[in-house]
């Protein structure tokens, strides 16, 4: 895994908005118009969406999708194969 460093997450492009002195939004700069939420504020469907585009066993492969990892293998084996034969 990589380490995930918190700072790298503080830089992400966030709109810059004017306010007056009633904090009325007057102005919002943007070049991505985008703001933070925190974790608690996210619908669990969301959420869940999210998951099951990424894995869809997500819920229930206990951490490791064992099917991918030996399609992976198999997969890293026909490559190397191919490999071979291309260079003989």
């Amino acid at each position: 895994m990589p380490d995930i460093n918190i700072k790298d997450f503080q830089k992400i492009p966030q709109a810059s908005i004017i306010t007056d002195r009633e904090g009325n939004e007057l102005f919002r700069f943007y070049n991505e118009n985008r703001r933070r939420a925190n974790y608690r504020d996210i619908s669990p469907h969301m959420i869940n969406a999210i998951v099951s585009t990424e894995d869809k066993d997500f819920r229930t492969n206990e951490g490791v999708d064992k099917k991918a990892i030996i399609r992976a293998i198999i997969n890293n084996i026909k490559s190397l194969i191919n490999d071979k034969e291309n260079i003989q």
